[in-house]
């Protein structure tokens, strides 16, 4: 006689499973968009959609890595309207640039170097 206690075990646990959602390229778009926009926080759209905040934070990546690919080497830019705080941060965060206040180092290297400029001038 065959044991069904460990077959239906298994079964139960395929069922537990969440089933695995493939998203379009423009849903992604849209939720990623709809936040960057700040008409919706990221809460709203990962609920509304089933996923983690992780696969959220992914699809950011991704679009901010599609739109820097895109406008790469492209020059005379038309000027854009003012970007939102918070894609501007994350925009500082994709290219890891930090606060643009100079550190003690480079305040100081900047006023030895004036300084010299005023040498310079005056021998």
């Amino acid at each position: 006689m065959k044991n069904l206690s460990t077959n239906s075990g298994k079964e139960q646990t395929k069922e537990k499973k969440k089933e695995h959602r493939i998203f379009t390229p423009a849903e992604k778009s849209k939720a990623v968009l709809s936040v960057w926009s700040e008409r919706r926080s990221p809460a709203e759209v990962c609920r509304e959609l089933s996923i983690t905040w992780m696969q959220f934070n992914q699809w950011q990546n991704q679009s901010m890595t599609g739109m820097f690919s895109a406008l790469e080497n492209k020059k005379d830019q038309v000027k854009c309207p003012p970007i939102s705080g918070r894609l501007e941060k994350l925009m500082e965060r994709r290219n890891g640039v930090q606060s643009p206040k100079p550190s003690k180092v480079e305040k100081r290297l900047e006023k030895l170097q004036q300084e010299k400029k005023e040498e310079l001038k005056t021998a």
